[in-house]
């Protein structure tokens, strides 16, 4: 009965896998997303980014994102860091890696948030959020730049001196990380998070999908009085604070990472494990939204989501008729050929030597349309 219900696990996160990956084929010829991890250091972060990167990549686990612990703190912590294709990038053996999107980790803001810092923190979050700060920024340095504008020049002259907004570095969603092992929820942190998330006036113009995760949710499920305060505080307390309601609740799930506390085997895998994290997954490509560069009010933000499809198993039919990322390539490079072609025809002898003759074609076909328009005129 047990290896029924193992097998039954793995075909179940087969199928999420192939729907996951359905999704961002589908999503082909659109722009690289970027998912921003936020939350306070220690909550797993790291791990989770680490952990989803395995669950596409059929449980195998490798560092992708350093885990700082809460402890000795690594480098990256207090950067904007972006990890290429959920860290993937290179591993042939991933389906469509160049498709998958981006993870952008952030942490130290809990640290640096106190009231005087809180409207600064806000408007640099806003600026992250929209492509305005480019990758490897030291959060910390940014927070004191912010800081030193703000208060010379106002809100208006920090958003001048960042208003070029980057593509690559776009938000398409943010995901909030808590940790089941917290005694108390950052509660202003998230606030500020959430409201950096919405639409406001006639600048920031988007409303960026926001998900909760708590994560380690197996370090309670021994002790009773974790568990207890787990269930009946910790997670009705993050639910509240995000404000999910009803059918919003779709936005906040509860897991455990691949590799918390040990090593795993980079070989094993847990399907159990996996079924959460890549259902996170879909969650979050089909709600993307596309952030448009600050102070575009005339223009509306284009919904990227698309409607699941009805079954898991994609047929046959389905496979040939979509297009994939290797059968665009071949018409991108004859187009990008024909292109420099023409471009150098253009700068060639050959082309100046015919320029008088084609200018006399184009003088005698303006008269002869000038001449036509004047008979049928009278």
């Amino acid at each position: 009965m047990a290896q029924g219900s193992e097998g039954d696990s793995v075909s179940n996160a087969d199928l999420l896998r192939q729907e996951f990956f359905q999704t961002i084929r589908e999503h082909a010829g659109s722009a690289k997303r970027n998912i921003l991890f936020v939350g306070c250091r220690g909550v797993g972060k790291s791990s989770l980014i680490n952990s989803l990167a395995a669950a596409v990549n059929m449980g195998k686990w490798n560092p992708i994102a350093n885990v700082g612990g809460g402890g000795a703190v690594t480098t990256v912590s207090r950067d904007l860091y972006i990890y290429k294709s959920m860290g993937l990038l290179g591993k042939e053996d991933v389906p469509f890696i160049r498709l998958l999107p981006n993870f952008i980790d952030m942490s130290g803001l809990d640290e640096l948030l106190t009231p005087a810092y809180r409207n600064v923190i806000l408007e640099v979050l806003r600026a992250i959020l929209y492509g305005c700060i480019p990758n490897w920024t030291s959060i910390e340095d940014l927070v004191r730049e912010a800081l030193v504008i703000i208060n010379q020049h106002g809100i208006q002259g920090f958003r001048e001196r960042y208003r070029r907004s980057h593509d690559d570095m776009k938000v398409y969603a943010v995901v909030f990380v808590a940790a089941a092992d917290m005694e108390t929820l950052p509660e202003e942190l998230i606030k500020t998070v959430k409201e950096a998330t919405q639409r406001i006036n006639e600048y920031y113009t988007t409303n960026i999908p926001l998900f909760g995760v708590i994560t380690k949710v197996d370090h309670h499920q021994k002790d009773p009085d974790k568990r207890t305060h787990f269930e009946t505080n910790l997670e009705p307390e993050f639910i509240r604070c995000l404000q999910f309601k009803g059918v919003s609740k779709l936005f906040y799930s509860s897991l455990k990472n691949y590799c918390d506390d040990t090593v795993r085997d980079p070989t094993s895998r847990d399907p159990e494990l996996e079924i959460p994290l890549l259902k996170l997954l879909l969650m979050m490509v089909n709600k993307f939204v596309e952030p448009l560069s600050p102070n575009v009010s005339q223009r509306r933000c284009r919904l990227l989501s698309r409607p699941a499809p009805s079954n898991l198993l994609t047929s046959h039919k389905e496979k040939k008729e979509s297009v994939s990322e290797e059968q665009i390539l071949p018409v991108r490079e004859a187009l990008h050929l024909l292109r420099k072609s023409i471009l150098h025809y253009f700068k060639s002898p050959e082309f100046s030597k015919t320029l008088p003759f084609l200018v006399l074609i184009s003088v005698v076909i303006m008269f002869l349309a000038l001449l036509i328009a004047i008979l049928f005129k009278y």
